[in-house]
């Protein structure tokens, strides 16, 4: 399961949980995290929704072979520098 507290690490540039069993949900204040750039999730047995929708410093995302459920509108994410 991947921590409640990684909300709380506000200075968090890279999370790279890839390639690991961790499942259940991603906490949904991951994305306000302030200084995040490369969040990678990939690889897990993850599910539910992928909170990025107000992750604007993102500038790599991975979260593919996971379970996650619903839709993603990129017109509705307020990312401006994401590269891959």
């Amino acid at each position: 399961t991947v921590p409640m507290e990684l909300g709380n690490l506000l200075k968090l540039k890279e999370l790279d949980i890839g390639n690991n069993a961790f499942h259940g949900t991603i906490p949904s204040d991951v994305s306000e995290l302030p200084s995040l750039e490369i969040l990678n999730v990939a690889t897990n047995k993850l599910s539910g929704t992928l909170p990025i929708k107000h992750a604007s410093t993102l500038k790599v995302l991975n979260f593919s072979d996971n379970r996650f459920t619903g839709e993603i509108k990129i017109s509705d994410l307020s990312i401006t520098s994401l590269e891959h």
